[in-house]
């Protein structure tokens, strides 16, 4: 699970460094924050 989301994480960065505009970055960044926050309240359970 771990594995998957650091793959994930660095795709992203990648994927950043394709788009160097800044509300794209933001809405990338976002969406990952929100991803990890998903993780979280599902490992709770």
């Amino acid at each position: 699970m771990v594995h998957r989301l650091i793959k994930q994480a660095t795709r992203l960065a990648s994927e950043l460094e394709k788009f160097p505009s800044p509300d794209e970055k933001q809405r990338i960044t976002y969406a990952y924050s929100r991803e990890q926050e998903l993780e979280k309240s599902r490992s709770k359970w």
